[in-house]
């Protein structure tokens, strides 16, 4: 009886010691980060993985053994950016970009892994970005201020090595000031001789056409090379001395100009509700 009850306490302490090894080695090979066990990985368990390096050298390994597979496949996807980055949202106020937005992952100091935003290509202007490589885990924000163009922007993540290259995009929006605006101007003689007007309503160089028994017309650059324009009812041509209310706003993603001419100053002064001419109409700011 004796006996058995040793023979048990035996067996109990076996069975504990092996569950403890097995664990131990279950542990160890979680985080196993040889080039042998990363080589026999797939992408999920690199992707564990890389949450689990703890120092540079660990995730350096990870880094380069997952872009050696992404490399090879091409696949068009954001595998590295979402190994690495969570986004959590953008916050816009006039000109003010905020991303929030975590990193989940020991991003190594050497990947190129980019946070910012971006114009269209149409405008041939740069946004802003930051590099994130080298961050430890955590929540951050991101602060960008706009250079203020009439057009969409919208916020991304970009990764670039070797051959290889994502990008994540994440909100479109418009980051500037969306005011009303009025623009007021009397006509000269070198303009009416033309019938033509070029001054600045809203920021944007703005071009006004009213040639005689034509439709109206306006255009507005929104950069160097890039104008967007639409047309106005017909006007019998501009003389000397009138004078033009330009009154622009934007809604979603479109640009609204009013045009309203007066006999000259003074009839403006008198009648501000009764010009002899006015007409409005709308176009489509650059997008994505």
């Amino acid at each position: 009886m004796k006996c058995g009850r040793i023979l048990c306490g035996i067996l109990a302490i076996l069975i504990l010691l092996m569950s403890c090894n097995g664990i131990a080695f279950a542990a160890n090979n979680l985080n196993d980060f040889s080039k042998e066990k990363l080589e026999q990985s797939t992408v999920c368990d690199l992707q564990d993985l890389a949450q689990r390096a703890s120092n540079d050298t660990e995730a350096t390994a990870v880094y380069n053994e997952l872009l050696d597979r992404v490399e090879k496949s091409q696949l068009q996807s954001s595998v590295v950016i979402d190994t690495y980055l969570t986004y959590y949202s953008t916050i816009t106020n006039g000109t003010s970009i905020e991303i929030h937005y975590g990193i989940k992952a020991l991003v190594p100091t050497g990947a190129t892994l980019s946070l910012g935003y971006e114009y269209p290509a149409s405008t041939r202007t740069y946004g802003s970005s930051i590099y994130v490589g080298g961050k430890s885990v955590g929540t951050y924000h991101a602060y960008f201020t706009s250079k203020g163009l009439r057009c969409a922007s919208r916020t991304y993540a970009s990764f670039v090595a070797r051959n290889y290259s994502e990008k994540a995009v994440y909100r479109t929006f418009y980051a500037f000031d969306t005011s009303t605006r009025y623009t007021y101007h009397t006509v000269t003689s070198s303009e009416a001789a033309i019938d033509k007007i070029v001054l600045i309503a809203a920021g944007l160089s703005t071009t006004l056409i009213f040639s005689a028994g034509k439709v109206g017309k306006w255009i507005a650059t929104i950069v160097a090379g890039l104008d967007i324009a639409s047309t106005l009812s017909s006007f019998p041509g501009i003389s000397t001395g009138q004078y033009i209310e330009v009154r622009t706003h934007f809604i979603a993603n479109k640009i609204y100009q009013r045009v309203s001419i007066w006999h000259n100053y003074f009839a403006y002064q008198q009648g501000p509700d009764n010009p002899l001419y006015r007409s409005a109409s709308s176009a489509v700011l650059p997008g994505f």
